[in-house]
């Protein structure tokens, strides 16, 4: 694989950056939608730690033109990884989530994953039915996918291939799946 673009919806500190990094992937598109206002400076950490492996790495706050437009540059490669860190335990709306499921179909997704990542734990109050996991459900719907979440007890410790050791460890609900 010459090129491997990570569309990383909760962008966060950069931790799907380093997971991919960590698989010994040479060259990575990563473009990120975060909307917490200083993870762009947390995630420069996490390009630091990959080099120069990751030749384009972009973090967004709002769905703009410039987003898009970098998605649309960078989607010409393959394969894709789409991650979704968190996005589904926020606050949306159905309008939303049938716009991304539309939007991810409309791109050539041959080679693409999906890799999602939620808290476990009581569901906020904005949770529809108390399920932490209702909004992911409603996009799988949209995507025509059965999902099948896992609850899973993780120690991410990643030295290989990346300048720094990282870690992290704790609790998530997970699922990865591939488009087509």
């Amino acid at each position: 694989m010459d090129e491997t673009v990570l569309l990383d919806f909760g962008g966060g500190p950069g931790t799907g950056l380093l997971a991919v990094a960590s698989r010994g992937l040479q060259k990575i598109k990563r473009i990120a939608l975060e909307y917490a206002s200083g993870m762009s400076e947390v995630a420069k950490i996490a390009q630091n730690i990959v080099g120069s492996r990751c030749d384009l790495n972009t973090e967004h706050q709002l769905v703009s033109p410039q987003f898009l437009q970098d998605i649309d540059k960078a989607s010409k490669c393959k394969p894709t990884i789409i991650i979704f860190s968190y996005l589904f335990a926020q606050s949306l709306t159905s309008a939303f989530v049938s716009a991304l499921a539309r939007a991810i179909r409309s791109l050539d997704t041959v080679h693409t994953s999906i890799v999602y990542t939620n808290p476990v734990g009581p569901s906020a109050a904005w949770m529809p039915e108390s399920d932490i996991h209702f909004w992911y459900r409603e996009f799988c719907n949209e995507m025509g996918h059965e999902p099948r979440i896992e609850t899973i007890p993780y120690k991410y410790g990643a030295v290989a291939n990346l300048k720094l050791p990282v870690e992290r460890d704790g609790e998530c609900a997970s699922e990865v799946w591939r488009i087509n």
